[in-house]
């Protein structure tokens, strides 16, 4: 039974020792590729009723705590809406 018991610590070790190993290379690699892939997420599908409510709570101040940030920050896949929504945010 000792050999067993001696052999069973051994794997335990060396399975604790590999998935240390794994996280040091693993986490790096994916947080250099989640900031990579950040900054190319995909413009929002808004429709002008959508850009017109943004701009409407804006001016009289009754949107939600994050909305202008969300509409500031996120681009509009219609080049329209897109080019009003930069001049929008450059006032």
């Amino acid at each position: 039974m000792p050999t067993i018991v001696l052999i069973s610590r051994e794997f335990s070790w060396w399975r604790n020792a590999l998935g240390i190993a794994a996280s040091v290379v693993i986490l790096p690699i994916g947080l250099i590729v989640a900031l990579i892939a950040v900054p190319f997420h995909r413009p929002a599908n808004r429709s002008a009723a959508d850009v017109a409510k943004y701009l409407r709570d804006f001016l009289q101040n009754t949107g939600d705590e994050w909305d202008w940030d969300d509409f500031a920050c996120v681009p509009i896949a219609n080049p329209e809406l897109e080019s009003i929504r930069q001049k929008a945010v450059a006032v």
